[in-house]
């Protein structure tokens, strides 16, 4: 049961990115949600199974063929693998400045391995890598990756109080 609302929380999330944030217009379609939100209940939770919403959304891309970059699941299990190690072993879950920073070199592993595929893509297919586009989404992602990342550390609080309810993580825990 326990597997299955994981695949499913998932999928929601994967929904909502892809369907409702990418409906806008603007900076506001760049949301990275799956990756922020599962990095930050990753460090700030200790929510280690959060890392494999990664990559159900990187199957759910590849699969619909929704996302521009081919192979996208490989940089959500590298986001994935990174994450993990880095809120295990480099930075403190207790302040906004630890879980900023694991979420800020999840979201720099995401951006350097899709860069590489999607120019690895480009020669293959021979067809062109326009760079000042790449970047300037990578610029949009980040600015809604602080923005969200901030709104959620607002509300730490009460979302640790809804995944102790939803039965996700141990009452005991206690990360602030």
């Amino acid at each position: 049961m326990r597997y299955l609302t994981h695949i499913l929380i998932a999928v929601c999330l994967s929904l909502i990115e892809t369907s409702f944030f990418a409906s806008f217009q603007g900076i506001v379609r760049f949301t990275p949600l799956v990756l922020v939100v599962s990095v930050y209940l990753l460090q700030h939770h200790t929510m280690r199974s959060a890392a494999s919403w990664l990559i159900i959304h990187g199957l759910m891309l590849d699969f619909s063929k929704a996302s521009v970059v081919p192979f996208i699941t490989i940089s959500y299990v590298l986001v994935a693998w990174v994450a993990i190690m880095s809120a295990e072993r480099l930075f403190s879950n207790r302040s906004f400045y630890g879980v900023a920073a694991c979420t800020g070199i999840s979201y720099l592993t995401f951006e350097i391995s899709s860069f590489v595929l999607q120019f690895i893509y480009s020669i293959a297919q021979k067809i062109p890598f326009y760079w000042g586009t790449y970047f300037a989404d990578a610029f949009s992602r980040l600015i809604m990756l602080v923005v969200l990342l901030t709104l959620l550390f607002t509300f730490a609080k009460r979302i640790r109080h809804i995944l102790v309810k939803a039965s996700l993580i141990s009452p005991s825990r206690q990360t602030y």
